[in-house]
């Protein structure tokens, strides 16, 4: 599971300003950006839900799910088994792209988390990743902490 922020409109951005001084990084504020994103997914892991935008609690496990578990020992915890899911993610960036994804795979080599995310008929949508209302709030603040833009007077 792949989700990618790309920075649209930046280039454009950067020609508005060409007669101020713009102090602009975006590889800096992209690194900051995936960091907030790659926090507030481990927040809804440890919350078991949505710790935002409102606050929301995954689908509680079934019974029986919960029975397995406890048989093999095993974390009661909602869409943790192993901690792969939690645990193995890359945090990649490029000069205009962010990609955070998911490396955790089955046994039989199938990235599982898209499922979990989106939910299928018998698999509850359980969203780990942060909301696009959420990450854009973090997008904003990542932004305007990054980009100073010096306005020179004549």
């Amino acid at each position: 599971m792949a989700t990618q922020f790309k920075v649209i409109g930046f280039d454009k951005a950067r020609n508005n300003y060409k007669r101020r001084a713009v102090k602009a990084n975006p590889t800096k504020a992209l690194h900051n950006l995936g960091a907030l994103i790659d926090g507030a997914t481990k927040r809804n892991f440890v919350t078991s839900g949505l710790a935002h935008d409102p606050p929301k609690k995954w689908k509680a496990l079934k019974p029986a799910t919960l029975k397995q578990k406890k048989r093999i020992g095993r974390s009661g915890g909602i869409l943790i088994r192993f901690g792969r899911l939690k645990r193995k993610w890359l945090l990649k960036v490029t000069k205009k792209k962010l990609i955070y994804q998911s490396q955790a795979v089955s046994k039989k080599n199938f990235p599982y988390g898209n499922v979990h995310h989106t939910g299928t008929k018998n698999i509850p949508k359980r969203r780990f990743l942060p909301t696009k209302k959420h990450t854009r709030k973090m997008m904003k603040r990542v932004f305007l902490r990054n980009f100073k833009v010096i306005v020179k007077t004549r």
